[in-house]
């Protein structure tokens, strides 16, 4: 089905909720992550990507707590958000290979 531009352009638009970190506290990375069209993260990129990031150490290591379940600290995302939001160090991330 295609809908006319018209349709669209009648259709409001919600403003996404902004998510933001915590003091403290372990989170799953769906709490702090963008995800398209639902929330615009404190971390403001994709789970993709901010898996991509810890897989290749650009990120804070995570916390496994079984076999399903694996947490960040609120600390350690505090501060590499900060460190983002400066870019300063870019959060560590760096786009050379």
């Amino acid at each position: 089905m295609i809908l006319k531009k018209s349709l669209l352009a009648e259709s409001p638009q919600k403003p996404l909720p902004i998510i933001s970190l915590p003091e403290t506290g372990l989170l799953a990375v769906r709490h702090f992550v963008s995800i398209p069209g639902i929330q615009i993260g404190a971390i403001p990129v994709a789970q993709s990507t901010w898996l991509k990031w810890v897989a290749d150490g650009l990120a804070p290591k995570p916390i496994k707590l079984g076999k399903r379940v694996t947490v960040w600290r609120a600390e350690d995302l505090r501060e590499f958000a900060e460190k983002l939001s400066l870019g300063t160090s870019n959060g560590g991330v760096t786009n050379e290979k």
